[in-house]
């Protein structure tokens, strides 16, 4: 080992080997990982404290974790092994010590971020890794282990490391900025497909059995057409999974989430208030424990497809709801709501994908409310689920939800109707999402991305579109506490009760003047005779 001493900002640079940069890098998880979790993790996994260098069997940790992808257990082993991430052997990824459980739970519970790397660092290392478990670069892994073949020692190859103030700082090793040197590649469709079901099942196995076992066709395919082009690349994917799908690879972070977590038995589901591919495929965007609290505030297949029915099933409730449109896509029809709908001039053609499930997600952080000429909401995002998904945050407020023929619409002031001929006059902007008074059908538009109404997307051609619809179903979701929903419902309650007393009264006044009519009751209100 060497040193060769730098005086600016009290830096130092020293030469130590791998195996102990992985020592060192070893014991600072340990210190950082507090007392409680060491305890916590080596008791749930074993029953009782064990040393660092204690293994455990993979079939015995799927068990305790719930985790039983053998992909993305590859991606853990490789991962206990940062920042000496070529000194891998994967015939050995069976097998766990507790000390490579410990740099697990370190690092992904913002271990990165604690050591001064940037929010992406751990996107990019995902793809890397990926990649590599599944074989995608196999000459450039060959090479490497040819030259790892050539040296005496793998092991005691020197790495720099860079200190100030007498502290590592990791953020800055040649070996952490490289990725040891291993060669980001290109991923390939088949396993950014595996890598997605992993993520969407991690989401939700905290709160419903075989998660692993749920079908997730439709969440991974829109999902892999949001994210995937043909020669993808680590910048294509960090790209598209920051600006897409902020909260994809959260649930890898969340490994052992039921060693370390309380159990909460009101989030467990079984899927009936909200489908669990769905549940998983939100978690990519927004809190899941939130969905999770959800109560059904208004479903069109149960109280009647109409916006009155809305109105009477969303008033009073004074906190964040969801709306969910589901349907599928189809060709411009016929009727006033497509004949004066304006064209669209795309920046490129969306391809044809009639007939492809359609669904959105409108969050929304306002009460709903009757708005005939004006909008509304200046708090809310907008998600294309399928069939690729974009999320869209607004900037100002930018929802209408008409009771007087309009429907209602997201990213565009509400249409103008003429008294006379029943001409609609659409007031369409770069985005915005259009569902006829009937709610039938609807239309989805993203023209231009540079609207100052949403925020700033990546303006990647793919994400252009303009799509007709017809819904199958439409739905509100209340995200606020119990509390909240009933406080809703008992006033609900008193408006219903209201409005039959108010119907009593009607019927009596209806019944007196028949009476007066008939002479029977006099006309003074204070009596009659007979």
């Amino acid at each position: 080992m060497g040193n060769s001493p730098s005086t600016e900002d009290k830096f130092q640079t020293l030469t130590v080997t791998r195996e102990k940069l992985h020592q060192t890098f070893r014991r600072l998880a340990k210190e950082r990982t507090p007392s409680v979790d060491l305890l916590t993790i080596s008791r749930g996994i074993f029953g009782e404290v064990r040393g660092l260098d204690e293994t455990v069997s993979l079939v015995h940790i799927k068990d305790k974790t719930g985790v039983n992808d053998d992909n993305i257990w590859k991606l853990y082993k490789s991962l206990s092994k940062w920042p000496c991430l070529r000194d891998l052997n994967q015939e050995n990824y069976n097998y766990f010590t507790l000390g490579e459980i410990v740099i697990l739970t370190f690092l992904l519970n913002g271990g990165f971020r604690k050591l001064g790397l940037d929010g992406n660092y751990f996107t990019k290392l995902v793809f890397i890794l990926a990649a590599h478990v599944k074989g995608e670069n196999k000459c450039q892994a060959e090479k490497q282990s040819m030259e790892i073949e050539q040296a005496d020692d793998t092991k005691n190859e020197e790495v720099e490391v860079i200190i100030q103030d007498g502290v590592i700082k990791w953020e800055l090793l040649p070996i952490v900025q490289s990725f040891d040197q291993v060669e980001a590649g290109i991923m390939n469709r088949r396993t950014l497909e595996e890598l997605i079901k992993a993520c969407l099942s991690m989401s939700v196995m905290r709160y419903i059995d075989n998660a692993f076992g749920i079908d997730y066709k439709h969440q991974i395919s829109s999902l892999v057409h949001t994210i995937y082009s043909e020669g993808l690349t680590l910048q294509k994917f960090e790209n598209n999974v920051v600006d897409f799908t902020p909260n994809l690879l959260i649930p890898l972070t969340n490994l052992f989430g039921k060693l370390l977590l309380p159990d909460d038995p009101s989030l467990h589901t079984d899927g009936k208030n909200l489908s669990i591919p769905l549940l998983a495929q939100l978690s990519t965007v927004t809190n899941i424990e939130k969905m999770l609290k959800s109560k059904a505030l208004y479903q069109g297949s149960r109280d009647g497809f109409s916006i009155n029915s809305i109105l009477t099933h969303t008033s009073n409730y004074n906190a964040e709801t969801v709306l969910l449109i589901t349907g599928k896509i189809a060709d411009k029809g016929n009727g006033l709501f497509y004949k004066y709908f304006p064209r669209f001039h795309p920046v490129v053609e969306a391809e044809p994908v009639v007939g492809k499930r359609f669904q959105m997600a409108i969050i929304l952080n306002a009460p709903w409310r009757v708005s005939n000429t004006k909008n509304f909401c200046d708090d809310l995002t907008v998600v294309q689920l399928s069939p690729r998904q974009m999320t869209l945050k607004s900037k100002e407020a930018c929802f209408y939800f008409s009771n007087i023929g309009l429907g209602l619409g997201v990213g565009s002031p509400p249409p103008l109707k003429s008294k006379h001929g029943g001409k609609i006059t659409f007031r369409l902007r770069g985005i915005s999402l259009t569902i006829d008074n009937s709610l039938e059908v609807g239309n989805w538009r993203v023209e231009d991305v540079s609207d100052s109404m949403f925020g700033s997307t990546s303006g990647a051609p793919s994400i252009y579109g303009d799509w007709w619809f017809k819904i199958r179903e439409v739905e509100v979701l209340g995200l606020g506490d119990n509390e909240t929903f009933s406080e809703q419902k008992r006033r609900l309650e008193w408006e219903e009760k209201e409005a039959e007393r108010r119907q009593g009264l009607n019927d009596y006044k209806e019944g007196r003047a028949l009476l007066e009519l008939a002479g029977i009751v006099g006309q003074g209100g204070s009596g009659g005779s007979v």
